[in-house]
């Protein structure tokens, strides 16, 4: 079942940080990191594809003596390489098997985000 994915990421990656199932927090201004569900199989109910958006807040810089918020690309890069880092190979927690297919850099209305496109597979 697809929640039992979910699960067994989000108590994996809790010690990474602030970690949240299908949506981030209202208003959070935080780097949080929220697990969704891009795909699961119908037919082969035993795969599909998760996403882990990692959001790093806005940076405010100085613009012609004007304040701009900016991405933090120095947070955004960090990030990036610890969850590569985390999921370039294939990890076994609990009965799913987890590996990075891609990642991306997406900006939402608050902040930009490290998106982590993620295969599972259970055993």
């Amino acid at each position: 079942m697809v929640f039992e994915a979910v699960d067994a990421l989000y108590h994996h990656l809790k010690k990474e940080g602030d970690v949240y199932k299908f949506q981030r927090p209202d208003n959070s201004e935080k780097e949080d990191i929220v697990i969704n569900v891009v795909y699961y199989g119908a037919d082969t109910v035993n795969e599909g594809i998760l996403n882990i958006n990692c959001f790093v807040p806005d940076i405010t810089v100085s613009l012609k003596g004007k304040p701009s918020r900016m991405p933090d690309t120095k947070r955004l890069s960090e990030v990036s390489m610890s969850m590569y880092t985390l999921l370039k190979d294939k990890i076994k927690i609990d009965d799913y098997y987890f590996w990075l297919e891609s990642q991306g850099i997406y900006k939402d209305e608050k902040s930009y985000f490290v998106n982590n496109r993620i295969n599972f597979k259970k055993l």
